[in-house]
């Protein structure tokens, strides 16, 4: 007999009846399955005839079925397909750090600075001194307006200049000058910054009043003032629209009229060339 492990129990028979061998292989699942179906071949060999008395009066023994055969192996079925790995959501956003109270700050950006406008409006006041059309200085007040194109610089403008003695010889008699004029005036802007400086030409018309005194019978007189002019014009930027405008003009009187006083003599003629400073504040709009 033999016993393999986790196998069926295993016997072979040998027998010899007179002369005759005969060999028999079992097998049974458990040790005394096997023992009963040995015994059983044993005696159906040398006395079969007992048996079959025997199992007439006794239940059968129970004949050993065929091995069972091992139940088959589940077929193994597709393998799962993995989980799908979760989607990572959106990185969050770091949180700000507040900047120390005491840490120095950045300047602010610049701010684009406006493109200049093609044109410009300004107003000007100025104090007013000539000389040559008055006797000795004239000090006047003016002012004016002006329109700047691109280049091109135009102003209308007038003064007013208040009397100034002139006296003959002796000084008892002679006569007060007065001069109020308009005038035009055009140029060209050859500079821009760091001031403007515009030269251009002009012309001047206005009035020469005079009136006598120290005489019996004081008279007055006027005559027609017209006088071109060149002049060089500059302003100087200062606070926002505010500047210093100066300007200054070399004009030739195209008529000099004379005032006299009669029987006395001539008290003043302009001179033939004639010159004038005007320093003042303009506002640029």
């Amino acid at each position: 007999m033999t016993h393999v492990d986790d196998g069926p129990y295993r016997v072979l028979l040998r027998t010899d009846l007179d002369g005759i061998e005969g060999e028999r292989r079992l097998e049974a699942d458990s040790c005394g399955a096997l023992a009963d179906a040995a015994a059983l071949v044993i005696a159906l060999t040398f006395d079969p005839e007992a048996v079959a008395a025997a199992s007439e009066s006794a239940e059968p023994l129970p004949t050993p079925g065929p091995e069972p055969s091992p139940a088959p192996l589940p077929t193994p079925g597709p393998e799962p397909s993995p989980a799908p790995l979760p989607t990572p959501g959106p990185e969050p956003s770091p949180v700000p750090v507040p900047e120390p109270t005491n840490a120095p700050r950045p300047p602010p950006a610049a701010e684009p600075s406006e493109a200049p406008r093609a044109w410009r409006i300004a107003g000007h006041a100025a104090l007013d001194l000539t000389l040559g059309a008055l006797p000795k200085l004239g000090i006047g007040i003016g002012g004016g307006l002006s329109v700047i194109v691109s280049r091109a610089h135009l102003s209308l403008g007038g003064a007013f200049y208040p009397r100034r003695r002139a006296t003959l010889e002796g000084g008892t008699s002679g006569g007060d000058v007065s001069l109020a004029l308009g005038s035009v005036w055009g140029g060209f802007v050859a500079l821009r910054e760091p001031l403007s400086i515009v030269p251009g030409v002009g012309l001047e018309i206005g009035v020469m009043s005079a009136e006598g005194f120290g005489v019996p019978r004081p008279d007055a007189g006027a005559g027609l003032w017209l006088t071109p002019f060149v002049s060089g014009l500059g302003v100087v930027p200062l606070v926002g629209p505010l500047g210093l405008r100066f300007e200054i003009a070399v004009g030739i009187p195209v008529f000099r009229p004379p005032f006299v006083l009669q029987g006395l003599g001539e008290v003043h003629r302009a001179a033939p060339v004639v010159g004038r400073l005007a320093v003042g504040p303009e506002l640029r709009f």
